[in-house]
């Protein structure tokens, strides 16, 4: 019969924060947490249900070595994430856990962890797992502490349906409209659904180049709101997230457009800058007026 291990940590932050914390520990960890995660890396998909990630041990954890986990369960609904340990302490088999997120009043969560797990001989709980999930969730603490957030609005001159459409359609838009940004964007999850991943192939303009990966978390047709999360990219920051909507104008054939970030940088007086989306701005409204 396997046994249960579980706690309880208090959190003075919001849950949808501690949330996206979570889904992005495999950079949270290692940065502000170093001496218990060395480092961390996604073996295999994008971190939805499937994906294979290797957290290494610091020394604060000795012989520890690594440990391989394979995601099972990633609900957005109720904040929970699931994972079963393929590769680790060779004192327990058959180790699975749940965490999840629950909003206990303004600003503060409850945050879970629980494992069930079969000991090998006399092995007892794994209280030091236990401890270093507490010590996870207060780094996602302090790393929601650190987050900032960034507003741009501009006039567009296209109505919201024609932006709308574009913005829809911005896979094949940009990379034509930008190719010295965009070399390419598509789908390698999804079809353009909530959930859905895409990876865009940056262009000779952006340095280092390379390829961001990015999931889409909202698409709201009836507000014309579209929301998207980093997985991948930009070595400069931790984590970034924004939602772009898209609202009637000052006058008619105009929209309203709002860039609204969160991120969290990697330097301490790290910003992120508009000028980026205001270019796809551009870019979508030519394409709109087309």
């Amino acid at each position: 019969m396997a046994h249960t291990l579980s706690h309880t940590e208090l959190l003075n932050c919001d849950a949808a924060d501690a949330w996206e914390c979570c889904k992005h520990s495999d950079k949270v960890l290692p940065d502000l947490l170093p001496e218990y995660f060395s480092s961390a890396e996604i073996l295999e998909g994008n971190g939805g249900p499937g994906t294979l990630r290797v957290l290494h041990f610091g020394p604060a954890i000795p012989q520890a070595g690594a440990a391989k986990e394979r995601l099972d369960k990633v609900d957005e609904a109720s904040k929970t994430l699931s994972y079963t340990v393929v590769e680790g302490d060779p004192r327990y088999t058959n180790f699975t856990a749940d965490v999840s997120f629950k909003s206990v009043g303004d600003n503060q969560t409850e945050a879970t962890w629980t494992a069930k797990y079969d000991p090998v001989g006399e092995a007892g709980p794994p209280e030091h797992i236990k401890n270093i999930s507490i010590l996870m969730f207060k780094t996602f603490e302090k790393a929601i502490q650190q987050k900032k957030t960034v507003t741009h609005t501009e006039t567009l001159n296209a109505s919201p349906d024609a932006i709308w459409k574009a913005v829809k359609e911005e896979n094949s838009i940009l990379p034509a409209a930008m190719p010295q940004v965009f070399e390419s964007i598509s789908f390698v999850q999804g079809s353009g659904e909530p959930g859905s991943v895409r990876v865009c192939k940056m262009g000779p303009a952006i340095p280092g180049g390379g390829e961001v990966v990015e999931r889409l978390d909202i698409l709201d047709d009836g507000s014309k709101v579209v929301g998207w999360t980093v997985l991948k990219g930009d070595p400069r920051f931790k984590h970034v997230s924004a939602v772009l909507k898209y609202a009637p104008g000052p006058s008619d054939g105009t929209t309203t457009a709002t860039w609204t970030a969160t991120f969290v940088p990697v330097e301490e007086n790290g910003t992120l800058e508009n000028k980026f989306v205001v270019g796809v701005w551009k870019a979508l409204e030519a394409a709109a007026a087309a």
